[in-house]
């Protein structure tokens, strides 16, 4: 657990945990707290976590306490998915949206690796009526989708204002007649 700008003692084996709001990283202090002994340069570790839970204050919106869990490699992680390249799609031009079927998909990180905050959806060329499968999921380096995750994988299905998709496929074959 880390708490807002401040460095606390969270075990009884005197280990400190120091939450770095610029980057969201916590970092493990182990041994007696920094202020105890001055002479001493504290041994810092650093820990791969991911957070579990934020609490914000009710007015101002801040962050008073963000818990975290310890992440350790190859340990199955669900990742957000997000869009990208919306505008290079014709159905989404015009107003259509993707209904998400699943907005997570399960990936494992490699020892060492980054843990992305999310996996890109790539839209190009998306139509109205399709479905996106994990195919079209654009997977950082160091990160796996996790076996258990099965190639025709749904992320969701292409949906649009009414007559988008019509008025596309009727220029089609009025182009291909002349």
């Amino acid at each position: 657990v880390g708490y807002h700008k401040s460095v606390r003692q969270l075990n009884k084996d005197d280990t400190t945990y120091h939450l770095d709001e610029e980057t969201m990283t916590v970092t493990e202090i182990p041994g007696a707290p920094p202020e105890v002994l001055p002479d001493r340069t504290p041994i810092v570790e650093n820990v791969l976590v991911i957070p579990a839970d934020l609490q914000l204050h009710p007015v101002a919106h801040a962050a008073l306490c963000v818990n975290f869990i310890r992440y350790h490699a190859m340990k199955p992680i669900k990742i957000p998915i997000r869009t990208i390249n919306e505008e290079e799609s014709p159905a989404m031009k015009k107003g259509g949206f993707i209904a998400f079927v699943n907005t997570f998909v399960e990936c494992l990180v490699e020892e060492g690796g980054v843990i992305p905050e999310r996996i890109e959806l790539e839209c190009t060329g998306l139509r109205q009526k399709d479905v996106v499968r994990r195919e079209r999921l654009i997977i950082p380096e160091g990160v796996t989708v996790h076996p258990r995750v099965k190639s025709d994988f749904l992320v969701g299905t292409v949906f649009g204002a009414k007559g988008v998709g019509a008025d596309d496929e009727e220029e089609e074959g009025e182009e291909a007649k002349k």
